[in-house]
């Protein structure tokens, strides 16, 4: 990539100033992409992933009563979008 920025300040399209401002923004992008592929990356540990599994399936078995009130005889339905 360095290779064609400087093609391009040779060609007068860009400053050197330029480059070098492009150069320090995608060196940030690089570094603020491998922090996230990093975060994404990282497991959890096996008690957060049990007390996720067993808050979701709370959720799951208690959002049906929630629904009842506004969507009456479609509870079923909307429940089932919801699984």
């Amino acid at each position: 990539f360095s290779f064609r920025l400087n093609e391009s300040v040779r060609a007068g399209r860009f400053t050197k100033h330029d480059m070098r401002a492009i150069e320090e923004h995608i060196g940030a992008f690089v570094a603020s992409w491998m922090a996230a592929d990093k975060v994404a990356h990282t497991p959890l540990p096996y008690p957060y992933v049990q007390m996720l599994n067993l808050l979701l399936l709370i959720f799951v078995f208690t959002a049906p009563f929630t629904f009842a009130n506004r969507f009456g005889g479609f509870t079923p339905a909307m429940s089932f979008l919801l699984a």
